[in-house]
């Protein structure tokens, strides 16, 4: 199934029976993922150059959700335990991604919702940017290597502990492992 998203990113998308594999009459995380593809980033009107993603249930999908379903798929965690890894590896605290959209709560003058912001932006940043040099390195696409990222990111979580991206310590070993695992 797919929608065409309004402006604000809301969407309307009915979901086939056949998705709700346990017949509980709800779709869960093990069902399936929001993927958000194309669009444009409304806070800078960018086009988004990457696909994003979302576990089932999350409000919003944005660079951080989409790390949270990464960590999902490749550590094999639960969408709690993925969340509260990945947030806390960004020092993200108490923001509820469930019910929140950090654009949308800084328009209330929200200040932990403009860390959230700045985060997701410094987030996808490095992704776009190691994925645009090192698609620009081989044959592959650049929403390719920026899922190998994600990838490597969700692994990286579990090595420290932490994402910090401005550490240039932080951005070698990152580069190393996605050139290792693209091959280069």
């Amino acid at each position: 199934p797919f929608a065409v998203t309004t402006a604000d990113g809301a969407f309307a998308i009915p979901i086939d029976e056949s998705f709700d594999t346990n017949a509980n009459g709800q779709i869960e995380p093990s069902e399936g993922r929001w993927v958000a593809i194309d669009g444009t980033d409304i806070s800078i009107n960018e086009l988004w150059r990457t696909q994003l993603a979302a576990p089932v249930g999350m409000f919003s999908i944005t660079p951080i959700t989409t790390l949270i379903e990464s960590v999902v798929r490749n550590r094999s965690l639960s969408v709690s335990e993925a969340s509260t890894l990945t947030l806390d590896a960004l020092g993200i605290t108490n923001f509820d991604l469930w019910s929140r959209n950090a654009l949308f709560d800084i328009l209330a003058y929200d200040l932990q919702a403009s860390e959230v912001y700045k985060i997701q932006v410094q987030l996808y940043a490095t992704v776009i940017q190691l994925a645009e040099l090192l698609a620009a390195r081989t044959s592959l696409t650049v929403n390719h290597v920026a899922n190998e990222v994600y990838t490597t990111l969700s692994e990286l979580i579990s090595a420290d502990g932490t994402l910090d991206f401005g550490s240039s310590i932080h951005a070698e070993a990152l580069l190393r492992s996605v050139m290792t695992r693209l091959g280069i």
